[in-house]
């Protein structure tokens, strides 16, 4: 169908991009993808999406940083604010250039663009804290996310780590943990982080132990999880046998995912 589309309006931008997303995230026929978003750019009427779908293809598939940056650069050119793509090169920015100034500008761009896109909100409160180690206005940036999107799992586990390991408001950081394993209960990452917070704030050891073992279960290759339940195990539960299980899992998952 694609293809038909293609040949009927070969100069259309849309056909080819779209076919390229395709390719991209359904067929995973990379060269392909690759080919027809070069096409759609090279017509006189890129669009924008096209020009950042591209771009986090380009990022992220072909690890090509400077024809992704093109890609974004022409994208946020355009008169179009589109907060996905700006939020996206603000990531890019942040992550890959490692530049802060030009990584918040593009930030504040994306979030005035959408107010309250929960991701744009999300990955600049990450920043702040993280780069900036603006807690007050990191904080500010998780509570507009979470309440642009309560169901925002991550946002919910970023600020329960803020909370507790900056804020060292316990009972409010709690309160996150809890809802975002509501939001996503299969998360490993929030459940070994929560277990983390019952063994080391709450002293809750049974509770502890009960939510490493659902950290595991959900994903049984997650090294931080299997290294901080085999910590407890040997320094709160003294059994040795275990701990030396779980620390062998989590060499062997290091070394699978190194």
């Amino acid at each position: 169908m694609y293809e038909q589309v293609i040949s009927v309006a070969p100069t259309n931008p849309y056909g080819f991009g779209n076919y390229a997303d395709f390719l991209w995230t359904v067929r995973d026929e990379h060269d392909r993808a690759e080919e027809m978003y070069q096409r759609a750019v090279d017509t006189d009427y890129a669009d924008v999406h096209i020009l950042g779908n591209y771009a986090d293809f380009l990022w992220t598939v072909r690890d090509e940083h400077d024809r992704a940056e093109e890609m974004y650069q022409r994208a946020v050119d355009t008169d179009y604010a589109d907060v996905h793509i700006l939020g996206n090169y603000a990531d890019f920015l942040w992550t890959v250039r490692d530049e802060h100034d030009r990584a918040e500008k593009m930030y504040r761009r994306a979030i005035n663009a959408d107010p309250t896109d929960a991701r744009a909100l999300r990955n600049y409160a990450d920043f702040l804290w993280t780069v900036r180690e603006e807690h007050d206005r990191a904080e500010k940036m998780y509570r507009r996310a979470i309440n642009a999107d309560p169901t925002d799992a991550r946002a919910l586990r970023n600020y329960a780590d803020l909370l507790q390991n900056v804020l060292q408001d316990f009972s409010r950081a709690e309160e996150m943990y809890r809802k975002a394993i509501n939001a996503d209960p299969t998360d490993a990452h929030i459940l070994g982080n929560y277990a983390d917070f019952l063994w080391t704030v709450r002293d809750e050891h049974d509770r502890a132990e009960k939510m490493y073992r659902r950290a595991i279960n959900a994903d049984p290759t997650d090294a931080r999880a299997l290294r901080n339940y085999a910590d407890f195990l040997w320094t709160v539960r003294e059994e040795h046998d275990r701990a030396e299980e779980m620390y062998r899992r989590a060499v062997d998952a290091d070394s699978d995912r190194g």
